[in-house]
C-alpha cells in the first residue's frame, strides 16, 4: 500500500448531503448588499469599487430584486435596517447605471426605469412601501435623476391623502403651527444651511406632486425663520417651473424679511431662468431694495484645480473642482449634457480624501486638467442652453459661491 494513500477506517462513512439540504450559493447582488451593510453598521466608508460599478452596468434586471431586498428587511416589517440600507445603496447605483442608457437612448433602458416605478406603486397600492420608504424611494430617484412617472407621483398623492386621512380620524392632523415646527426641526437638522435644507427637500419630494412641493416651499417662505426662508429662495431654480413661479410669488409677500444674502443670490439667479419667468424675479428684487435691503457682496471663492472628463457619446461631460476650505478642501462637480445637468459642493474634507475622490473619478472616466476660462466659458454656454426652457439645478449657485464665480452668465458659444 502506498505510504500517501487513505488508511482505512472502520467507522462507516456518512451518507452524502443531498443538494436540496445545502443553502443555495449568494447571488451577487446579496454579496454586495451584505458588503455595504457591514460597511455601515462599522461606521466604515462604503465598499465602492470597480467590480461594484461592472455589475451595476451591466444587471439592470436586479433592479426589481434590490427593491425588493429593501422591502422585506427594512423595518418595521422587516428586522435589518443596516441590511435593506445595503439592498438601498446598490439599487441607487443600479438606477444610476440605468438612466446613463436612458439618456443614450435605448428603449429598453426607458421600459426598465418605467417597470421599476411600476413595481414600487404596485407595493404602495398593496401596504407594503410606508411613508419613511416612499421617501427613501424618492430619494434615490433624484439621486439618480429619474423623472418620476406620472404614476408614481399619483400614487404618493394618494398615500399622503391616506395617511393625512388616518391623522384627521385620530385628530392628530398636523396644523400650520405643526408644519412650522416641524420645518424648524429640519432647518436644525440640516445644520441650519440652506442648500442642505432645500437638496433634502428636492429629494423627499422628488415623487411628489408640484402642488404638494409648492405648498412646502411657500411654508418655507413664510415660516418665521431666516434660514428657512433663505432655503425659499433657492426653489426658484426648482425644476418645476410651477414650483419655481408659485415661490416667486410668496417670496414677493416677505420680501421686506429677505436678508442681503438673499438678495445677492436673487440677482444672481435672475439671468438663470427663461426669459418669461424673470420678470416676476426682477418684482420681488424690486420689493427687497424698497425695504431698504442691500445685496451683499460676494464671498471670496477661489478653485485651486480643475479637471474635465472627455465629451461622451451622450455630448456628457463632468468638471471636478477642488477649492481651499480653511486647513481642509471642497470637491465641486458640475455636469454638463446640452444644459447644465447636475451641480453640487461637498462639505470640506480632508486632503487625502479629496485626492482619493479625484482617483476614483479619473479611474471610471479620462480626464484631463483644464483651465478657468475654459470653465467659465462651458457653463455660460451649457447656462444659455439651459435657459431656454428650464433652470439649471440650484446646486450650481452653491458651486458659484464656493469658488467665487460672480460672473456666470448665459451665453452661448460661437463655434
Amino acid at each position: 500500500m502506498p505510504r500517501d494513500a487513505p488508511k482505512p477506517s472502520s467507522r462507516p462513512k456518512a451518507a452524502p448531503k443531498s443538494k436540496s439540504s445545502s443553502k443555495p450559493p449568494r447571488s451577487p447582488l446579496d454579496s454586495y448588499a451584505r458588503r455595504i451593510a457591514r460597511a455601515i453598521a462599522d461606521d466604515r466608508p462604503l465598499p465602492f469599487g470597480d467590480d461594484l460599478e461592472v455589475y451595476c452596468e451591466s444587471s439592470p434586471h436586479e433592479i426589481s430584486a434590490a427593491f425588493a431586498g429593501v422591502v422585506r428587511h427594512m423595518p418595521p416589517a422587516g428586522g435589518d435596517e443596516a441590511l435593506a440600507f445595503g439592498y438601498l445603496v446598490v439599487l441607487q447605483r443600479l438606477l444610476e447605471h440605468l438612466r446613463y442608457r436612458v439618456d443614450r437612448g435605448y428603449d429598453d433602458a426607458a421600459r426598465a426605469a418605467a417597470d421599476f416605478q411600476a413595481d414600487v406603486v404596485a407595493r404602495i397600492d398593496a401596504g407594503e412601501v410606508d411613508g419613511r420608504l416612499l421617501v427613501l424611494v424618492s430619494q434615490v430617484l433624484h439621486q439618480s435623476n429619474i423623472a418620476t412617472s406620472p404614476e408614481l407621483a399619483a400614487a404618493s398623492e394618494r398615500y399622503a391623502v391616506s395617511a393625512a386621512s388616518g391623522l384627521a380620524d385620530r385628530d392628530e392632523r398636523p396644523g400650520s403651527d405643526d408644519l412650522f415646527e416641524i420645518l424648524g426641526e429640519i432647518v436644525e437638522d440640516c445644520r441650519r444651511d440652506p442648500f442642505v435644507i432645500a437638496d433634502a427637500m428636492v429629494e423627499s419630494g422628488h415623487t411628489a406632486s408640484a402642488d404638494t412641493r409648492g405648498t412646502m416651499v411657500a411654508a418655507l417662505a413664510l415660516a418665521d425663520n431666516a434660514v428657512a426662508r433663505s432655503a425659499a429662495v433657492l426653489f426658484l431654480l426648482d425644476p418645476d417651473p410651477v414650483v419655481r413661479r408659485g415661490v416667486a410669488h410668496v417670496l414677493g409677500e416677505v420680501a421686506a424679511a429677505l436678508s442681503p444674502a438673499d438678495l445677492r443670490r436673487l440677482t444672481a439667479m435672475r439671468n438663470w431662468r427663461p426669459d418669461d419667468e424673470r420678470a416676476n424675479v426682477d418684482a420681488v428684487i424690486r420689493a427687497v431694495q424698497a425695504a431698504g435691503i442691500a445685496g451683499a457682496p460676494w464671498e471670496t471663492g477661489s478653485v485651486e484645480s480643475v479637471v474635465a472628463s472627455v465629451v461622451d457619446g451622450s455630448l456628457a461631460q463632468g468638471f471636478l473642482l477642488v477649492s481651499p476650505a480653511g486647513r481642509k478642501k471642497r470637491l465641486s462637480t458640475v455636469l454638463t449634457r446640452s444644459g447644465i445637468a447636475d451641480a453640487w459642493s461637498g462639505d470640506p474634507e480632508p486632503r487625502r480624501a479629496i485626492e482619493a475622490g479625484l482617483a476614483q473619478a479619473e479611474m471610471s472616466a479620462p480626464t484631463l486638467a483644464v483651465s478657468r476660462p475654459y470653465l467659465d466659458r462651458t457653463v455660460a454656454h451649457h447656462l444659455a442652453l439651459t435657459t431656454e426652457g428650464q433652470a439649471p439645478p440650484l446646486g450650481l449657485l452653491q458651486v458659484a459661491e464656493t469658488i467665487g464665480a460672480a460672473d456666470w452668465q448665459p451665453a452661448r458659444m460661437d463655434f
